[in-house]
């Protein structure tokens, strides 16, 4: 693990969350529920179960300004080019997809359109998914 990648998942998660401030009160209220929902304390809460939350609540919406720099429209296609060449299915995001996420230290909430998730993660972040989706599409090759 290098500094830059953790500052970007870091910067990423910190963005998802603080997305909540300026989201109306329903969605507000929306994850609170969830929150109480879990029985866990909220500062017991991990990082990935927080993310979860937040964008359940508040998704994100194109042209939502970020002070991390997102992922591009190529790099998403790209990702989904490589995980469908993979026989993995590309619709949601789904336990499936949890290995080759988990390697490329990239969280997003299951459940969720995959298109649209993909437009949450950083553009270090997509370049790892990258990675972890051709390693995926070289195993299933040689399977």
């Amino acid at each position: 693990m290098s500094i830059p990648m953790i500052t970007a998942d870091l910067m990423t998660a910190t963005d998802v969350i603080s997305r909540l401030a300026a989201a109306p009160l329903q969605q507000k209220c929306a994850a609170i529920q969830d929150i109480a929902a879990t029985g866990i304390p909220v500062d017991q809460l991990t990082v990935r179960q927080l993310m979860d939350i937040a964008m359940k609540a508040a998704p994100v919406r194109v042209g939502t300004a970020s002070m991390v720099a997102t992922s591009t429209a190529p790099q998403r296609r790209e990702i989904v080019r490589l995980l469908d060449l993979a026989g993995l299915d590309t619709t949601t995001v789904h336990d499936g997809l949890k290995p080759v996420l988990e390697q490329a230290r990239v969280l997003l909430p299951t459940g969720l359109s995959l298109e649209i998730a993909l437009r949450s993660i950083s553009y270090a972040g997509a370049a790892r998914l990258l990675r972890a989706a051709r390693l995926a599409t070289l195993e299933e090759r040689n399977a």
